[in-house]
């Protein structure tokens, strides 16, 4: 017996409306990647007053502690070589649009990086918040960053400036007194 190609037609048609349901009935889902949103600090904005390398007015390691603009507990901290840029993703943030953020900036060079503690070292490199105030840095400075959810920023930064003896910490050079006139245009 021949089987009819009608009937052969019908399982066909059967058999393919069976494989499309299977087909259409199996999902998919697409992953999608979250834009990196963070702050940055250019190695070159930060250490334009001191340079990079081993020698004594040189910035060996450095690196940083943020906040939150107002608070004074650590979100996140990192050290690096000189020559790096700092950078700091996945800030927490707020049901604002934008998060505002202060970096406080530390910078070595490599007599002082060498002196410290071996452990002290280990946990700045690993980014321990609290191992920042245990340091005695050569150089500090303050950096205040905008974070905008979807978008790295970079922060705005009083550069480092070379101490003026060798044995003292460093400070952002100070304003003038506002009541030194003299100052105050040589300082424009």
């Amino acid at each position: 017996m021949r089987p009819s190609f009608r009937v052969l037609a019908a399982l066909a048609l059967l058999s393919l409306g069976a494989c499309d349901s299977v087909l259409s009935s199996s999902s998919s889902t697409t992953a999608t990647v979250p834009p990196v949103t963070g702050l940055e600090v250019r190695a070159e904005e930060a250490l334009e007053g001191l340079g990079c390398g081993r020698g004594s007015n040189e910035a060996f390691r450095w690196g940083g502690v943020i906040r939150a603009a107002g608070s004074e507990s650590p979100l996140a901290a990192n050290v690096v070589d000189c020559f790096a840029d700092l950078v700091f993703h996945a800030l927490p943030a707020t049901d604002a649009a934008v998060d505002r953020y202060r970096i406080d900036l530390v910078a070595f060079r490599e007599s002082d990086w060498n002196a410290l503690d071996p452990a002290l070292q280990a946990d700045l490199v690993s980014g321990k918040a609290e191992a920042f105030a245990r340091a005695t840095a050569t150089w500090r400075t303050t950096c205040e960053g905008v974070q905008e959810q979807g978008f790295r920023r970079e922060a705005t930064c009083v550069p480092f400036t070379a101490p003026r003896d060798a044995g003292q910490d460093a400070q952002p050079e100070a304003a003038p007194p506002a009541n030194d006139a003299a100052a105050n245009d040589a300082a424009r």
